[in-house]
């Protein structure tokens, strides 16, 4: 799935992320792009469990595929 993340600017912020989204499925793949605040997603958690997840850990994202927030 991609999701849009805005404030993902940095190393920093795609490690916190990827380290949200890997407590849920350790065998997530994070591919992302800074300038856009875009990343794409591998991962066998739902779309709206990602994005609960990511809320929760303070990043906010909106799933680019079907427009869920």
């Amino acid at each position: 799935m991609k999701l849009l993340i805005p404030g993902m600017s940095c190393g920093n912020c795609v490690a916190n992320k990827l380290n949200a989204v890997k407590v849920a499925d350790p065998a997530a793949i994070f591919r992302k792009d800074l300038a856009l605040q875009t990343a794409e997603i591998a991962t066998t958690v739902p779309s709206f469990a990602l994005t609960q997840i990511l809320a929760e850990s303070s990043y906010p994202s909106t799933n680019l595929e079907d427009g869920q927030s």
